[in-house]
Order: structure tokens, then sequence, then C-alpha cells
């Protein structure tokens, strides 16, 4: 009799592993250094993150700025590590420069930011966020960064933030 009951369970048992297994995914096996897929390299800057140059230069030719700085950005975070030549790094950060200096949004925020630093000489970068409540930090960062890229401010570390000063200006830090 107990036999019969043990017989009845392994084929209950067995019957619900076999509907199990028809009603779940299969699982993916898990990933071996021979299984690993390789995370796809920046090769060059005219074709990392899957955009082609072509591609941002036509969004930019056809005025679709954001499209292209988005693009630019995803780039910009594939080019963290050191998967990425120094000169790979230099020509991207060449390329962002002379995108953000044509760039509609780095104008329209720099004509806001601009009188700011000149009348609050020294102003923390962490505090000039409040005077353009209209944009968020980041994009007041990459306005910033490239600001002092191109000559436009002077951006002196201090501490956790930036001291902000106006083109040709110094400060002892």
């Amino acid at each position: 009799m107990w036999l019969a009951i043990i017989i009845l369970v392994m084929c209950l048992l067995g019957f619900k592993v076999a509907i199990n297994s028809f009603s779940k995914p299969p699982k993916k096996p898990a990933a071996t250094p021979d299984r690993q897929t390789a995370q796809p390299r920046i090769s060059s800057v005219t074709q990392p993150g899957g955009y082609a140059a072509a591609d941002i230069e036509g969004a930019i030719n056809s005025g679709n700025w954001d499209w292209a700085r988005t693009a630019l950005q995803k780039m910009a975070y594939e080019m963290v590590g050191d998967h990425v030549s120094q000169q790979e790094k230099d020509s991207f950060k060449a390329l962002m420069t002379r995108f953000a200096e044509q760039d509609p949004l780095y104008r329209e925020v720099m004509a806001l930011l601009l009188p700011v630093i000149q009348q609050n000489q020294g102003i923390l970068q962490s505090k000039i966020y409040g005077f353009a409540p209209g944009y968020d930090q980041e994009t007041l960062r990459y306005v910033l960064y490239f600001a002092h890229e191109l000559g436009h401010i002077v951006r002196l570390k201090q501490g956790r933030s930036y001291k902000l000063l106006p083109p040709g200006e110094t400060i002892d830090v």
C-alpha cells in the first residue's frame, strides 16, 4: 500500500514538473567565458554608441539639437573607463566642445547664467542652480563645463563644487 502511495506521489510530482516545464520559459544558461557576449567597444569617435557621426551631423543640420545632444551624451557615458584610449577621449571632448559652442541650449543657458556669474564672482556652481529653475542640474553642469572649456567662464574646483568667475578672472584659492 505504501508503495502505491509513493508511486502515486512521484507520478503527481512528475506531472507537476512536466507541466511547469511547459508553462515557464526555459532558463537561460549561465554565462560562461565561452558564452559571454562581448560588449561593443568604442573604436572611434566616428562610431561610438551605435551612432554614426553622419547621424549626429544629420540631426544637427536638420535642427534636431535635442536628439544630437542625447546621442552625444550616451556616447560620453560609454567613453568612461580604460577600454577607450586617451586619444579617443580627447577627440570626443573636442567634438563635444565644438557641438556645445553651436548648441542653442548652451547659448540660451549661458545668456541666463553669465550675468549671474559676473555679478556674483566666485559663486559656487552648487548655488547657481537656483538662478535657473527652468533647467535641470545635468543641463546646467553640461553648460558650465563647456563654458569653461570654451573660455566663456573660469571654473575652479572648490571642495565638492566649483567657483565660477567671468572669463579672464582669477581668484586666490
